[in-house]
């Protein structure tokens, strides 16, 4: 079972928040609280699920919000906005699309939230939640940790295809400098490990084999 990870926030939201964040115990408001990736999983285990029929669905692609009021250039972490604006072409942008934004527009920042391991970035009235090499490394720790069957990318074409990301920094800390393409493929690639249904008393197939990695091209 292929199952969509991300999309739990975006620009149709009155306030700004994580595309896909990991988790996020500390919210005080129930719909925050409940759509993660980790609540979900566990409602899914809740109601059956299996770890070792269960791969985990990332998406290569972001969540754009549009504040109507600016962000001053002198303010560091970005704080939820109210009454955002409709987002043209519904607030989705590629991460190769985001690389391109980092190096060739002046004054984006970028800050990771610690609490829902996702990174975010904006620029005056503009704030954009997305997925970078980090996070990716975090899910797939996560879905190893839970003893799923995989992972698996929504639309490979998103990812940084010609390395336009090398060398710019953030968002990306890449592990193969002689091969600069494909940045979050490759992460998650390195992240691999752990065993189908380790930790939950799953029975498996797979035996010991370590967590197979599944890459798909929906376009």
């Amino acid at each position: 079972v292929f199952v969509q990870f991300f999309g739990y926030h975006g620009s149709w939201e009155k306030s700004t928040d994580a595309f896909a964040p990991l988790r996020n115990t500390n919210s005080q408001v129930p719909d925050k609280k409940y759509l993660t990736v980790e609540y979900s999983w566990n409602y899914m285990k809740k109601r059956g699920a299996v770890p070792c029929k269960t791969v985990m669905k990332i998406a290569m692609k972001s969540a754009e919000f549009r504040l109507k009021n600016k962000i001053p250039d002198t303010e560091g972490v970005v704080v939820p906005g109210d009454g955002l604006e409709t987002v043209p072409g519904g607030g989705t942008i590629d991460f190769k699309q985001l690389c391109r934004m980092l190096r060739e527009e002046k004054g984006w920042q970028t800050e990771w939230d610690e609490e829902k391991r996702t990174p975010y970035m904006w620029r005056e009235d503009r704030w954009v939640s997305y997925e970078d090499s980090r996070s990716v490394r975090e899910k797939v720790k996560y879905a190893n940790s839970e003893g799923m069957a995989g992972v698996a990318i929504e639309d490979l074409s998103r990812d940084d295809v010609l390395g336009e990301c090398y060398n710019t920094g953030y968002p990306v800390k890449l592990y193969h400098p002689t091969n600069i393409s494909y940045p979050l493929l490759r992460t998650m690639h390195d992240s691999q490990g752990g065993h189908c249904g380790a930790f939950t008393g799953a029975r498996s197939t797979a035996g010991k084999n370590k967590v197979n990695m599944v890459v798909t091209l929906l376009m």
